[in-house]
């Protein structure tokens, strides 16, 4: 071959590998860039239910987008599960923490740019059920930034000894917290593992399953059956360093949780929980847009795994800044 015909196939040789580059890093280049129109966050509080600091046993943080219709079940059921078992719920959180000074629960939804009436029907909701003694907040990321985006600025505005990051489609038991709290460690994922062989799955959604899991284990090195279910209680500690380090904003942020607990030596437990498919999930739609978005999230875990391995991406441990806030 001649070098006239050679340097245009090294010319697209190297377009693509530049391209797959861009691609792969894509994830990193965002977080990079900032974009702060999308990370602005606004706290409104309701006036009457203002707290000190560290005057929280339990913060909820629930990510929301568009889930105007799914919100106020979901609260409705996590609200009467913790009705019912109220004074478990806080002996088991104040055995965990070692902190006996407060009872208080605090709930978080944080409306990931959201262009329906959520921020108002929860407001609504607010309004129905402050007279519980609970601390309400609605943070507003003012565009869509993403799931992992909108659990990051819920857990670092949250003031709770503990925190546990719930979904808005309520698909898992809120019961289940008892048996989070339960546990010593300071992560504690509850997990779906248990009943994949019962779940009645398509082929191509089986498929992609058993691929994301392989991907994890190869890409991560955890042993962790369920890395994605939407419920997973944090300590205060392990909040502030996971999420005050966190990278990803959209579905494979929770990959990232798991690589920076290993990178900062803590330890996750995973839970058993009940768990239910619910109508509406963001991911329910076509076979063509499955496969995209797990192809996506499939580049995400590479991303995470690079910038790590490369020092791209480094943890910090957040000392400084936990010592600082705890003075305020």
């Amino acid at each position: 071959m001649s070098f006239a015909l050679f340097l245009p196939v090294l010319y697209l040789f190297f377009v693509i590998l530049f391209s797959l580059i861009i691609y792969v890093f894509y994830p990193a280049i965002s977080a990079a860039s900032g974009q702060p129109e999308e990370t602005k966050v606004k706290v409104i509080s309701q006036p009457d239910n203002k707290t000190e600091k560290d005057d929280v046993i339990l913060s909820m943080v629930i990510p929301a987008f568009n889930e105007e219709k799914r919100l106020p079940t979901m609260l409705d059921a996590a609200t009467a599960s913790l009705k019912n078992q109220r004074s478990k719920v806080i002996e088991l959180a104040q055995g965990k923490t070692g902190i006996t000074s407060t009872s208080r629960f605090e709930w978080i939804v944080v409306s990931d740019g959201s262009t329906d009436g959520t921020e108002a029907v929860f407001k609504q909701y607010v309004k129905d059920n402050k007279e519980n003694g609970d601390v309400w907040k609605l943070v507003s990321l003012l565009s869509n930034a993403g799931k992992g985006a909108a659990v990051k600025a819920g857990m670092l505005e949250a003031q709770g000894a503990l925190r546990l990051m719930v979904d808005a489609d309520g698909a898992t038991d809120f019961n289940a917290l008892v048996s989070l709290l339960s546990q010593k460690e300071d992560i504690v994922f509850g997990s779906r593992a248990h009943l994949a062989s019962k779940a009645q799955r398509s082929f191509i959604r089986t498929l992609l399953m058993h691929g994301f899991h392989f991907c994890v284990n190869f890409l991560v090195g955890t042993t962790i059956g369920d890395t994605q279910c939407g419920f997973k209680l944090f300590s205060q500690s392990a909040a502030q360093k996971i999420f005050g380090n966190l990278h990803l904003r959209r579905w494979a942020f929770d990959i990232e949780i798991v690589v920076l607990a290993t990178r900062l030596n803590m330890r996750i437990h995973e839970v058993g929980v009940p768990w239910k498919e619910v109508e509406g999930s963001k991911l329910d739609s076509s076979k063509l847009q499955l496969a995209i978005v797990s192809f996506g999230m499939l580049r995400d875990m590479l991303c995470v795994r690079l910038c790590y391995t490369l020092g791209i991406w480094s943890v910090k441990h957040l000392i400084q800044e936990m010592d600082a806030n705890k003075t305020d």
